[in-house]
């Protein structure tokens, strides 16, 4: 199920994974900002937290897409449908 979903997701990782990873990482530098300069309710620094771990989990996903494939393919057989 979760192959399937990866061999289905590819395009979008392909083309915008890196853009959407850096956009979150900009939106955790900017609500540790606020957090620090205007607010300091716990909400923004989770919010802040949420950012960065969701910043790294796109990164790993698109930097190991590869390697995620492989792992996660049904079993007995080779089967990559990307180059």
């Amino acid at each position: 199920m979760l192959y399937k979903l990866l061999v289905l997701l590819h395009p979008f990782f392909r083309i915008a994974g890196r853009g959407l990873a850096i956009l979150l990482l900009l939106a955790s530098f900017g609500l540790v900002a606020y957090a620090a300069y205007y607010e300091n309710a716990p909400w923004v620094w989770f919010s802040c937290v949420g950012c960065f771990v969701a910043c790294l989990l796109v990164t790993l996903l698109c930097t190991f897409y590869n390697w995620w494939l492989f792992k996660l393919r049904p079993r007995g057989a080779l089967f990559m449908p990307f180059d």
